[in-house]
């Protein structure tokens, strides 16, 4: 839940000057400045004062010792409203300024009409810019999973799972030095932990930079926060926090509270509890409510040349997950029994997935595999030495690395598994030209067709020389686009 901040009003009409400092630096990072009206908290507020918001805002990143609202007429009774929805909607705000008592207003004691907001800045301008350049590097790291290839379903779910995997649920951290730290958007997006807060506004901010905008939803009886996000012109609910497992192994990740409508997030079920108490601004749309498949996966889910990956934890098999119709398609079987000790084995499957330089990379309990979705091929890269078991992978740089744990309800260690190759650029090919014989003919037709009923195989090149409609597939619509292009 928020922890609500506190506001100094200062009743004397303070004149003072404005001194005149550049702006930050610019950014060298594809992450900014929250896009204004991006993320929203008290809508109705937000909406009326878009403008001073906005102006608030940056010319406190700009870091002014004094912002003057002359010609906003707003009222100081709101200032407590502005100051939480300044707060609430701009994450990158609260990387240099304190938690609490970050500004003060002074104010016309007669009219009651804001004159100058005084940001109180934590940090000096240098330590300031620094932070938010780690802030920013940060969230340049999220960022480089997504690409403008996919659709704002595809960028939610990627960025969800990336969070849950990075983030740890800790409220406070005590310090070598014995003081103690309240968890932050700065913890969450660049150290990695935090609470239900600050998981909700680091995913709003890194859905914002991707032109996906949020409100931020407040439940006072649960003492919670998570997001509604619009994808396709609808609001639909997530919660990330309680997506993110209580044991924090890396590589699991829950999606029982991804994209549901009011009705049935409210509504307990075999797969979630319900979220009551709480308001929004916005209706809800119901289209992924029975999209059981993607509700029911524990691991993260992956993108990979155009297609979505996962693991089925009930079939204990890699799938290709069609989320236009929450379809799967089995690729390989990752089945394994996971020890509990005196000839006892776990329930479900706790195999987790990475893709990384155009393979899949996943988990049995004493080994680690890769699968090339284009050639089907599966090959063990590493065993696990440990004498605990694998509980999930996580990629770090071009490590991989393994959760060891004695059983499946304690956090385990990251033990490095595997060297990941280095990433080879693309093999040179001509699109439509499947046996490289120079020519684009019914001939490369007649291979393609081939490779569909499994008599051949593709290397790389071949493959993309295949995938003649570049829709990121082999089909036979690719047959049909090569059979079109010869008779033009």
């Amino acid at each position: 839940m928020k922890n609500r901040r506190f506001f100094t009003k200062v009743t004397a009409v303070a004149t003072a000057a404005v001194i005149a400092l550049s702006a930050f630096g610019a950014s060298a990072f594809a992450a900014g400045s929250t896009p204004a009206g991006y993320i929203q908290e008290n809508v109705e507020f937000e909406t009326a004062h878009a403008d001073l918001i906005e102006y608030i805002y940056q010319q406190t990143m700009q870091f002014q010792p004094s912002i003057n609202l002359e010609n906003y007429q707003f009222h100081v009774s709101d200032f407590e409203t502005l100051c939480l929805s300044l707060y609430g909607t701009h994450p990158d705000l609260t990387v240099i300024l304190p938690n609490q008592n970050f500004y003060s207003c002074s104010y016309n004691p007669m009219s009651g009409i804001a004159a100058n907001v005084m940001p109180k800045y934590a940090y000096s301008r240098e330590e300031a810019t620094q932070r938010l350049e780690r802030f920013y590097e940060m969230a340049d790291y999220f960022l480089g999973f997504v690409n403008d290839d996919m659709d704002d379903f595809t960028k939610a779910l990627i960025l969800h799972d990336e969070l849950a995997i990075h983030g740890e649920y800790i409220i406070r951290k005590q310090l070598s030095d014995g003081t103690t730290v309240l968890s932050s958007d700065y913890s969450q997006m660049v150290e990695g932990w935090g609470r239900c807060e600050t998981y909700t506004e680091v995913y709003a901010y890194l859905l914002a930079q991707n032109g996906i905008r949020s409100e931020i939803v407040n439940s006072d009886t649960m003492n919670h926060e998570w997001l509604k996000a619009q994808l396709d012109g609808q609001y639909y609910n997530i919660d990330l926090t309680w997506d993110d497992p209580v044991y924090d192994r890396p590589g699991k990740v829950s999606h029982n509270y991804f994209l549901w409508s009011d009705k049935e997030f409210q509504t307990e079920s075999s797969v979630k509890d319900a979220h009551t108490d709480y308001t929004s601004a916005y209706g809800s749309g119901i289209g992924y409510d029975s999209y059981d498949n993607l509700h029911g996966f524990e691991a993260q889910v992956c993108w990979l040349n155009g297609t979505l990956y996962a693991i089925d934890e009930n079939a204990k098999q890699l799938v290709a997950y069609n989320h236009l119709t929450d379809g799967m398609t089995p690729l390989c079987d990752v089945s394994g029994w996971w020890s509990a000790g005196n000839g006892y084995y776990w329930n479900g499957n706790f195999s987790s997935l990475v893709a990384y330089g155009g393979l899949l990379y996943y988990n049995s309990p004493g080994a680690v595999y890769s699968y090339d979705p284009v050639t089907g091929e599966t090959v063990k890269v590493a065993d696990n030495e440990d004498s605990n078991e694998l509980y999930g992978l996580r990629r770090i740089d071009n490590v991989l690395y393994g959760v060891n744990a004695p059983n499946p309800n304690v956090t385990g260690t990251l033990t490095a598994l595997y060297e990941l190759p280095a990433i080879e650029p693309e093999p040179e090919y001509t699109l439509g030209d499947v046996n490289n014989d120079g020519e684009i003919d019914i001939r490369d037709a007649t291979e393609i067709q081939r490779y569909l009923a499994n008599y051949i195989g593709f290397d790389r090149a071949q493959w993309l020389a295949a995938d003649f409609d570049l829709d990121g597939d082999v089909t036979v619509a690719d047959v049909t686009a090569i059979q079109r292009f010869i008779n033009r």
